[in-house]
């Protein structure tokens, strides 16, 4: 848990209670997956609203400006024959260029780089398993 040592300690950011709460439930469900096969269709992605090299920013954020151009994804796999490679995702995002901070959420349908690949050879989309986390979605914001 990365919030107490290192934010906590920021005064630009500061320990944050809903970032615990994600740690939280990040390490849940990762540890659901291990013990209970219902949840191993599940998963946690990112993805980006612009390319980190058009929006100026790193690709780990360290502003608040540079979290605005980053989607959090909690997404479903559908166990299809035919489509494995797509999932289902409710995204969660922000927006500080107003006075007020926006919380932005958003449905998604994508896949990852690691499932595309394994359409053409499963032994390369091994290889590509830390890409993983990135999600290639299309998505809509929903109001």
């Amino acid at each position: 848990l990365i919030e107490y040592p290192i934010d906590a300690y920021n005064p630009l950011q500061g320990l944050g209670v809903s970032d615990l709460w994600a740690n939280y439930i990040g390490c849940g469900l990762a540890l659901g997956q291990y013990h209970l096969p219902q949840l191993r269709n599940f998963g946690l992605k990112l993805s980006f609203k612009q390319a980190p090299w058009v929006a100026n920013t790193h690709g780990v954020a360290g502003t608040a400006e540079e979290f605005d151009n980053e989607i959090f994804w909690l997404t479903f796999r559908p166990v299809y024959k035919k489509v494995d490679f797509l999932h289902l995702g409710l995204g969660y995002s922000t927006n500080h260029f107003n006075i007020i901070v926006e919380r932005e959420y958003y449905l998604g349908l994508g896949t990852t780089i690691p499932d595309l690949v394994k359409i053409v050879s499963p032994k390369v989309s091994g290889w590509l398993l830390p890409l993983d986390m990135f999600y290639l979605e299309f998505h809509h914001r929903l109001e």
